[in-house]
């Protein structure tokens, strides 16, 4: 979190990890991230939970990541910053309650992301 007088700027991010483990499947492994429930109303931003469960991911390059609209608005899971915009690594587009979006890591690094309709 990075407060900015009495702005605050809230950075999901997704940590991918360049492992390599002998005998293990990395392709079948994967990580589900949700939004919180009720997050299309401000104030979600302000707890400690954040906006997305969870808020920080690891993952090894390879691994899934699947993400879960689990609220009952529509989000999008965007790769990038609300001040930057997308930055085109991922986007679900509008992900209605209900619906999933799967993206697997090639590369390793730190991905923000954000939901572009309640950023």
């Amino acid at each position: 979190m990075i407060n900015l007088g009495s702005m605050k700027l809230i950075l999901f991010t997704i940590i991918v990890l360049s492992i390599m483990v002998v005998g293990l499947d990395q392709a079948s492994a994967e990580v589900t991230i949700t939004p919180a429930l009720g997050s299309g109303a401000s104030g979600c931003e302000t707890t400690s939970a954040g906006c997305y469960h969870p808020n920080v991911v690891s993952v090894a390059v390879g691994e899934k990541i699947i993400m879960q609209n689990t609220d009952t608005a529509a989000h999008t899971f965007t790769a990038g910053t609300p001040d930057g915009g997308p930055n085109g690594e991922f986007d679900t587009g509008l992900l209605m309650a209900g619906n999933s979006f799967e993206w697997t890591p090639t590369v390793a690094g730190k991905v923000p992301y954000f939901c572009m309709v309640h950023p």
